[in-house]
């Protein structure tokens, strides 16, 4: 309250934090919060090289139609029994989600999310993330300095599913209307994420529950199954991921039927002759040449100059534009000279070269009229054109691939009549 209120002449000036004696606001919507473990579907025992490759976990409410439990979307937490399956010792190419390769995600059926190349796409989020999440990580998932021992032995390790953007859409989910699949497939090969054979045993879906408010939840189940209407979730960033054969000089084309593009990654990777190199972990840059990269989308170019392979401040300033012009805890070795690491703890972020290009028009989401104006690039008339030139990778590296990460927004309507996707 002013002071003005109390003393004449007074300035309109607010009363500091410190002379506030108020009781915080509260809500009696959340009843009840309980940790629940979902086991996967089927078998207990998952192997990229024989065996079943797929993990399934199904993640439903209790209730009936008029349910109050929601599924807090932003606790979901992977974890298993990763096992060496030969008597040498097993070391890491990178933390545990480089495992998997694919990860699809439907409601009530419908598919949702199906982001391919996950682990790689993972280590790329990794990589541009702040310096403190990159230690917590570690914790639960490991790195490359990871190593099980021979004779079989075994550690638990687990990640959160922050790549899915639904688990980034800051909503619970009702689950009586909306159940939640989530199937997480292994890499074909075991030397993909690691130097050994192994397998993963005891897969769990950690996740939080609550039950909601009699009343609220009544409100919600009038509002979907008696008026027929929906409830909106925005997906905020989600992944389509794509790779194939990259050469010196090519134009490559995307295809995606999207509305709401906000952003494009390219990042390149080949093999070493002497070296070892991992798809997972490995951002290889080519050669610093006199080349060019470019995009070009809806008769634009971006950015309005192709960017020169040797031109490190503009590259890097582009990417942090497509971050939040956040600072990014990547080294100035792992983005321009990417020196061969000797040891598996100078492999940890060792080759992290990211060209990122912002497809917003504004830096945040216009508000008009109450509702959210997305600012993305409508792709759905279009392809996106990547022209490369002289694009080189550095001596010894051969068979190089080009993998592209296009990041859009995406709306789900949650019905009683099932699940609608709008991208």
């Amino acid at each position: 309250m002013a002071l003005d209120t109390f003393v004449e002449g007074a300035s309109s000036e607010e009363l500091e934090t410190s002379l506030r004696y108020l009781v915080p606001q509260t809500s009696s919507a959340i009843v009840s919060s309980r940790a629940a473990t979902i086991f996967s579907a089927g078998g207990d025992s998952y192997s990229p090289d024989q065996g079943v490759r797929a993990i399934t976990f199904r993640v439903q409410g209790s209730g009936g139609a008029a349910g109050g439990e929601y599924l807090d979307l932003e606790s979901l937490f992977f974890k298993a029994n990763y096992q060496n399956t030969t008597t040498s010792d097993l070391n890491f190419h990178g933390p545990a989600w480089c495992a998997f390769s694919r990860v699809t995600v439907r409601l009530s059926s419908t598919v949702v999310e199906d982001v391919q190349h996950f682990g790689r796409l993972y280590s790329m989020l990794h990589a541009l993330s702040p310096a403190e999440e990159k230690k917590n990580s570690k914790i639960s998932a490991g790195d490359a300095t990871t190593t099980l021992v021979g004779q079989y032995g075994s550690g638990v390790f687990g990640f959160d599913l922050t790549p899915l953007a639904l688990c980034r859409s800051g909503v619970m989910l009702p689950l009586s209307l909306a159940p939640l699949e989530i199937t997480m497939e292994l890499v074909p090969q075991s030397n993909m994420f690691a130097d050994q054979a192994w397998m993963l045993q005891d897969c769990q879906l950690l996740c939080t529950i609550k039950v909601v408010d009699q009343e609220v939840s009544s409100k919600i189940h009038a509002h979907t199954v008696g008026h027929g209407l929906s409830l909106p979730i925005v997906l905020p960033g989600c992944y389509f991921c794509t790779d194939q054969v990259s050469s010196e000089n090519a134009t490559i084309h995307l295809s995606k039927s999207v509305s709401r593009a906000t952003a494009l990654f390219c990042t390149y990777y080949a093999e070493h002759a002497t070296h070892p190199s991992y798809e997972v972990v490995d951002f290889i840059r080519p050669q610093q040449t006199s080349g060019t990269w470019e995009l070009l989308l809806n008769s634009r170019r971006y950015p309005d100059r192709a960017l020169a392979w040797n031109d490190s401040p503009t590259l890097w300033h582009n990417l942090r534009e497509c971050m939040g012009r956040g600072p990014l805890n990547i080294s100035h070795d792992s983005f321009t000279v990417q020196t061969e690491p000797t040891t598996a703890a100078e492999r940890v972020d060792a080759k992290n070269f990211i060209i990122g290009i912002d497809l917003t028009k504004s830096p945040t989401d216009g508000v008009a009229g109450g509702e959210t104006s997305f600012t993305g690039e409508h792709m759905r008339t279009s392809l996106a054109t990547i022209q490369q030139k002289d694009c080189k990778m550095p001596t010894g590296f051969t068979g190089a691939r080009m993998f592209l990460v296009l990041r859009y927004d995406a709306i789900v309507e949650v019905s009683a009549g099932g699940v609608d996707l709008l991208t």
